[in-house]
């Protein structure tokens, strides 16, 4: 796995001399790139048995939606109440 090394190498270089440097930013990039690697690994595996695009494309996005629906819920829970209250407030 150290094809991860020239791609983290790459993105610490640009990001050094970067004005607005934001650390969390940096590592949200490396974990990115982690994902995908992973990612990648397990799709050609599971392309590799009994799964075809079309089943990989639904599972991918349902996983998706699990891991990012709690974070939206949270986030704008409260900007949804609102607007459901004054909507039938009129």
């Amino acid at each position: 796995n150290l094809s991860l090394v020239p791609v983290g190498t790459g993105l610490a270089l640009c990001s050094a001399t970067e004005v607005s440097f934001n650390m969390v930013g940096f590592l949200a990039a490396i974990v990115n790139n982690c994902l995908d690697c992973v990612q990648n690994v397990f799709s050609k595996k599971l392309l590799n048995s009994h799964y075809n695009y079309v089943n990989l494309q639904f599972f991918t996005s349902v996983a998706a939606l699990c891991v990012q629906l709690p974070y939206m819920l949270y986030s704008h829970a409260p900007d949804l109440l609102a607007a459901r209250e004054s909507l039938t407030a009129e």
